[in-house]
């Protein structure tokens, strides 16, 4: 099924996103893919971090400082966009 996540046009110049493009462009750039994934399979913005790391491409690092920004959630085992 053909879908879509919607951005808010807002989204480039939110102030935790600048951060963290500033930061680490990779990890800014994951969050839109982590958004993606999430939609696609409607997954209710819940994703794990094996589907960050090995399908993704996500690195540890890129995985820290989006928890660290807040743009990154960790419920129980898993992670929330």
């Amino acid at each position: 099924m053909a879908g879509y996540a919607k951005l808010s046009n807002q989204y480039w110049q939110d102030k935790d996103v600048l951060k963290l493009r500033r930061r680490n462009p990779a990890a800014a750039l994951l969050h839109v893919l982590a958004i993606s994934w999430c939609s696609d399979h409607t997954s209710d913005g819940r994703i794990d971090e094996d589907t960050l790391l090995f399908v993704l491409g996500a690195t540890d690092q890129d995985v820290a400082d989006l928890l660290a920004s807040g743009m990154l959630l960790k419920c129980d085992d898993e992670a929330a966009t």
